[in-house]
C-alpha cells in the first residue's frame, strides 16, 4: 500500500494532482508487473491564509509580532 498527502496553493493545482497521481501510480506498478488500484481521498480543502489574521514572526521563531491588534 502506498499513501501520500497533497498540499497545494490553488484548487486548480490540487485538481490536477488528483487527476494525474493515479495514472502515475498505476504506471509505476505496471512497470514492476503489478496491478494497482488507485484511490484519491478528497480530504481537506486548499488552505488559504487570511491576510487580516497574519503577522510577522520574530527572528527567533517565537511569538508573532503584530503592528496592530488582531481584533
Amino acid at each position: 500500500m502506498f499513501s501520500a498527502t497533497i498540499r497545494s496553493f490553488s484548487a486548480e493545482a490540487r485538481a490536477r494532482v488528483h487527476e494525474e497521481a493515479p495514472r502515475v501510480v498505476r504506471g509505476i506498478g505496471e512497470a514492476h508487473g503489478m496491478t494497482v488500484e488507485a484511490v484519491v481521498d478528497e480530504g481537506y480543502p486548499v488552505t488559504v491564509n487570511d491576510p487580516r489574521r497574519g503577522g510577522v514572526r520574530s527572528p527567533d521563531g517565537g511569538s508573532t509580532v503584530r503592528s496592530r491588534p488582531l481584533f
